[in-house]
């Protein structure tokens, strides 16, 4: 049951996000114009949704994953906690991690085109990675 909850809520966080009417994906260029210190209330809005709904949903994932390990299955928590689980201090603000995002996002533009969750994850798990 655990594995089957973890893949799923894994499978919405990484899945291309669109809406029903969008036929393109949602990318770290949206992410930026949605992030930027020039977007509006909503989009700024949005933006801290995203990035807090994909940190803490992957991190939920990740735990519930390693802490319903069952160690007849001959598999490897660790492998879940190396790529996508961070180990973000409490003090941390949502608008640190947009923060984060941001800078990531103007470092890399050769990679805006990807997903912007993927995006997400990799930013802020480069700067809080658990080990």
């Amino acid at each position: 049951m655990h594995k089957v909850a973890v893949f799923l809520i894994l499978s919405l966080l990484i899945a291309e996000p669109t809406t029903a009417m969008a036929t393109e994906a949602y990318t770290g260029n949206d992410l930026l114009n949605d992030c930027g210190t020039s977007a509006d209330d909503t989009r700024m809005e949005f933006c801290f949704g995203l990035v807090s709904g994909a940190v803490h949903g992957v991190n939920f994932a990740v735990f519930d994953a390693i802490i319903s390990y069952d160690p007849e299955s001959g598999q490897n928590p660790a492998v879940f906690r190396n790529k996508y689980a961070t180990c973000i201090p409490e003090e941390v603000t949502i608008g640190q991690l947009r923060d984060i995002v941001v800078k990531y996002l103007n470092d890399h533009p050769s990679e805006r085109h990807q997903y912007a969750v993927g995006l997400i994850l990799t930013a802020v798990g480069k700067t809080f990675a658990c080990f």
